[in-house]
């Protein structure tokens, strides 16, 4: 899927949340057939999709870290203006 880093800033809550869950959902899907297959050259495609799937939700983990990590700061900055 390959997932650009740069593009999630510009993307909802909702929407990182739902490209989290699909992409996860991809990567386990992936990992079964992986597993099910006796095809040498199947696991070893899979493989690499499989590392980019990895990656692409460690990109958009950090994405939700850094939108929750947000929130907190604000929440903690008005209770301290109020």
């Amino acid at each position: 899927m390959a997932v650009n880093a740069d593009s999630l800033a510009y993307i909802s809550d909702d929407g990182i949340s739902y490209l989290y869950k699909k992409t996860e959902r991809d990567l386990f899907r992936i990992k079964a057939k992986s597993r099910k297959k006796r095809n040498e050259n199947f696991r070893e495609a899979s493989q690499n999709i499989i590392t980019d799937l990895e990656l692409d939700l460690c990109y958009i983990f950090r994405e939700l870290e850094h939108r929750e990590k947000r929130k907190e700061a604000h929440a903690a900055y008005l209770k301290k203006i109020q």
